[in-house]
């Protein structure tokens, strides 16, 4: 097997995860295609795979000392690469919005901006594979989600419309904190209803611009934190009891010193069984005297 193989845990429609063995970066041996998209949130370029019918993130995992083995055979890189879902118009959701004329963050009228066509409405110099997206995807049933339409001549024109984006998006808390409570384990059940939210509020917020991010929160009538990162869950167990204040918190520098610490004790210890190794015992320097012959 080649030593470009890959390790991959993928989402399938059946809800079943799968695990394979893929190639970089031709990504052969599934029906995986790649994509360059930007960011929602930073507009920097990431690589996404069209994979099983739906648009997936591909996340990396990498312990420091690992591998596979696959068959026979054994894979020198023992990262984990995970993809998983992410929807598509939360990707296109800053294009749309820049072709449309539009910013949420400058709270213009709802009914501001432009009409476009499809091919306006995806054009992007900095992301030329949102043209391929439109070929592996039907985008035109899920834009009506965020956009209104205009038939003119025959042709249907689209611009964003923010009341459309913030009940999509709105839908989208509401599912996530239904699922996060149910099946997110103890610390999501110990929530209230309105952490659940606010904590679904911010996991979304990782994949939108930053104005958005705003308005969800103050459709969502949740208060401005200063930062879009999710709250988190509540402790479980012996720390569920204990005030706020008192539970353990990890100071970097602390472990920093921590782990050098333990560094410089095992390399004095290595030192010290090398020294060892190299001193002869006492009996060493002493002949054998040969016993005398028995009579």
């Amino acid at each position: 097997m080649s030593s470009a193989a890959r390790v991959v845990i993928s989402y399938r429609s059946s809800s079943e995860a799968r695990t394979e063995s893929v190639e970089e970066p031709s990504t052969s041996g599934c029906d995986a295609q790649k994509l360059l998209l930007p960011h929602p949130r930073t507009g920097e370029p990431q690589m996404l795979l069209w994979l099983r019918g739906c648009l997936q993130e591909v996340n990396r995992f990498k312990q420091k000392y690992s591998a596979w083995f696959v068959g026979n055979s054994v894979l020198q890189d023992g990262s984990l690469w995970m993809c998983t879902p992410v929807d598509p118009l939360l990707i296109l959701l800053p294009t749309v919005e820049a072709n449309c004329q539009q910013d949420i963050a400058r709270e213009a009228s709802p009914d501001a901006g432009v009409f476009r066509d499809l091919q306006e409405l995806m054009a992007s110099d900095c992301a030329p594979d949102l043209h391929k997206l439109l070929t592996l995807w039907d985008s035109v049933p899920h834009l009506l989600c965020i956009c209104s339409t205009k038939d003119v001549g025959g042709s249907t024109y689209y611009r964003l419309d923010q009341r459309k984006v913030t009940a999509w998006l709105q839908i989208k808390v509401d599912r996530l904190s239904e699922a996060l409570h149910t099946k997110g384990g103890d610390a999501f059940q110990a929530m209230d209803a309105a952490s659940v939210r606010a904590y679904s509020a911010g996991l979304l917020s990782e994949y939108l611009p930053s104005g958005w991010s705003q308005h969800l929160r103050k459709s969502l009538g949740l208060a401005n934190t200063g930062t879009d990162a999710p709250l988190q869950p509540l402790a479980t167990g012996s720390q569920a009891n204990q005030p706020f204040a008192k539970r353990m918190r990890l100071d970097p520098k602390a472990i920093a010193r921590k782990k050098a610490a333990l560094q410089r004790e095992e390399a004095r210890s290595l030192a010290l069984a090398k020294e060892a190794a190299g001193i002869k015992k006492m009996s060493s320097f002493f002949k054998h005297l040969a016993k005398p012959a028995a009579v």
